[in-house]
């Protein structure tokens, strides 16, 4: 079993695109760019071995929560859609995301629970991640 059947079952999806509440960012006509992968050692691309969430079905992080937490970009958020919400001044100006896709989708960028932990701890260190590595073999000066 895989991520989404372990978390979400057969035919449970939270986030219901035909539900007036929620919504998505306008798409480019070529559509939503894919994730780029951030490569690293601790790395898993094998979506078998990620395991369950720790997070629960209906959880919701906003946006600056989901780019913070996740370490994910506007870029990453695109595809994903949101409910507005009401901030503390009473706008309706929060976007919020369905927790489980979010992460769903830092793991899809570092590589599983593991990379992600290792793209937080790099984070917290100070090291930058190598988006695009260098070619080992004819590799141009």
């Amino acid at each position: 079993m895989g991520y989404w059947e372990d978390n979400y079952g057969d035919n449970v999806d939270f986030v219901n695109p035909d539900d007036a509440n929620w919504q998505r960012d306008p798409q480019p006509p070529e559509g939503a760019p894919p994730i780029k992968r951030v490569e690293r050692p601790e790395s898993e691309w094998d979506t078998a071995k990620w395991g369950k969430s720790k997070y629960k079905v209906g959880s919701v992080v906003n946006k600056t929560g989901a780019k913070s937490q996740f370490l994910l970009t506007d870029k990453d958020l695109l595809p994903l859609y949101y409910k507005k919400a009401y901030n503390s001044m009473g706008y309706k100006t929060t976007k919020n995301y369905d927790k489980l896709k979010v992460e769903r989708t830092a793991w899809e960028k570092y590589g599983g629970p593991t990379g992600l932990k290792a793209a937080k701890a790099d984070k917290k260190n100070g090291v930058k991640p190598l988006v695009n590595p260098p070619l080992i073999s004819g590799s141009r000066l």
